[in-house]
């Protein structure tokens, strides 16, 4: 099952501190891939990965070597997540020692954010900082539109998160902030639309303002919702100095 998997891959980072679980697959993959690499003979091996990566790099590091190439490693997240993400710190050590390991050999370093850059060069060391090539590429967006939703056409004031709720980032503050907004402006909502809502059991809602807090269904077009929202919402984990600095806002600014 799934619990069971996870868990036996936390203890091999936890005792071995490098993913040896995942090594089957990789090689897997790699024997399948390695003649057409090789015929290609590209210039640069390129891996777009994210904090849970780690099988991706190492398969992109077998290829690499099989044509000799330059090696490029992209991340969409710090690689792993900063120590305060984590309930357990030995895991985090086990986590941190496998990807000083695996980027060992990789040429030109990229993050979705500076601070994420920041975190991982620290996180790399001096020697590895100087001697390979590290750059900022923000995360793409694409473009909404709007044209062929109908807008509101009630009273309501609709402030909108889209997007998903997990793990420390958490909407405490906001929905006690909104509690006190709305218990003035009654024609306040507050929506959340995406796979994980928060579990808003926890913030003792008065009954009379149940109905101001919406969970909507997670859409592939958002559209839809943007199309009536009056105020899109965003907000960060309750940390100093996070990396993960919410992307949120240029995808809104896309609309």
């Amino acid at each position: 099952s799934f619990p069971k998997k996870e868990l036996f891959s936390k203890l091999i980072y936890m005792f071995f501190k490098y993913p040896l679980h995942e090594m089957p697959s990789i090689l897997k993959a790699y024997l399948k891939t390695k003649s057409v690499v090789k015929k290609f003979n590209p210039d640069i091996t390129m891996v777009i990965t994210h904090s849970e990566g780690l099988n991706l790099i190492l398969l992109g590091d077998l290829l690499r070597k099989a044509s000799t190439s330059k090696f490029y490693v992209h991340s969409t997240d710090p690689i792993p997540a900063p120590s305060y993400w984590y309930n357990n710190m030995r895991l985090h050590r086990g986590l941190v020692k496998s990807t000083k390991t695996i980027l060992k050999n990789v040429d030109y370093l990229s993050l979705s954010n500076q601070f994420m850059l920041n975190y991982e060069l620290k996180l790399l060391g001096e020697f590895k900082k100087n001697t390979l090539q590290s750059f900022v590429v923000h995360n793409p967006s694409e473009l909404i539109s709007l044209n062929n939703f109908d807008t509101k056409s009630d009273s309501k004031v609709r402030f909108l998160y889209f997007g998903n709720i997990y793990h420390k980032r958490q909407p405490d503050l906001l929905i006690k902030v909104f509690l006190k907004l709305v218990d003035k402006y009654p024609n306040f909502i507050l929506q959340f639309a995406g796979i994980r809502h928060p579990k808003l059991d926890k913030y003792n809602i008065p009954s009379h303002l149940v109905n101001n807090i919406e969970l909507l269904q997670y859409t592939d077009n958002p559209s839809e919702y943007l199309a009536k929202a009056d105020v899109l919402v965003d907000f960060d984990a309750p940390f100093k100095d996070d990396v993960y600095i919410s992307s949120k806002v240029i995808n809104y600014l896309t609309v």
